[in-house]
């Protein structure tokens, strides 16, 4: 799970937002390295799609194009939903 934790910081970090300097190494971060060896893989992936979301939403704002911050928003939204059937089943 640490590979899945570094490759959303490094994503977060390489996409230079507004959230890229205050992102850390998973790895020596104790609390969100247990939350993801604890078994909340599915936590941990919606968090990496919301990043992303959170990420081309704010882009989308700033070049001004609002309707592109709505479409993240939703194709988001499903993202999230089926990751969470896909773990039910």
């Amino acid at each position: 799970m640490s590979a899945a934790l570094e490759a959303l910081a490094a994503t977060v970090r390489a996409d230079g937002g507004l959230l890229a300097d205050t992102v850390t190494d998973p790895t020596q971060d104790a609390p969100l390295g247990e939350l993801a060896g604890a078994g909340y893989e599915e936590l941990v992936e919606a968090i990496d799609i919301l990043a992303g979301v959170i990420s081309r939403a704010a882009q989308a704002h700033a070049e001004g194009d609002p309707g592109a911050a709505s479409a993240a928003w939703e194709a988001g939204a499903r993202a999230v939903g089926r990751s969470a059937r896909q773990s039910a089943s």
